[in-house]
């Protein structure tokens, strides 16, 4: 998305037009194109996205590491990867309990 454009739009945003944690998933499901036949172009293409929106996020942390941290492009490649974690999730079929179960182990790793 274009960056001024981007910016604008969270600036004019109403809380009430905010997706909300609930609404996440079933907007991401029927965005992505779930594909039963592992073999198609359709499946690899939605897991080649992914990877680019984790890509694009690195890149962004790298700038910032470098002290040249721009706030809306980190906010909208963080968007992306939050949805991206959405639709790996979708494609396959990782529950929001489970991931949470590994969230936690991985946090109580880190305490």
């Amino acid at each position: 998305m274009d960056k001024a454009r981007f910016k604008a739009s969270i600036i004019t945003m109403k809380e009430t037009d905010i997706y909300r944690e609930s609404q996440l998933r079933p907007i991401v499901h029927s965005v992505i194109e779930k594909p039963q036949d592992k073999s198609s172009y359709q499946y690899y293409k939605n897991i080649l996205n992914q990877i680019e929106a984790c890509i694009d996020l690195n890149r962004e942390l790298i700038q910032a590491f470098n002290d040249n941290a721009d706030y809306d492009n980190l906010l909208e490649r963080l968007a992306e990867v939050r949805i991206a974690i959405i639709s790996v999730q979708e494609i396959f079929n990782i529950s929001d309990i489970d991931l949470n179960k590994a969230v936690t182990i991985k946090l109580q790793q880190r305490l």
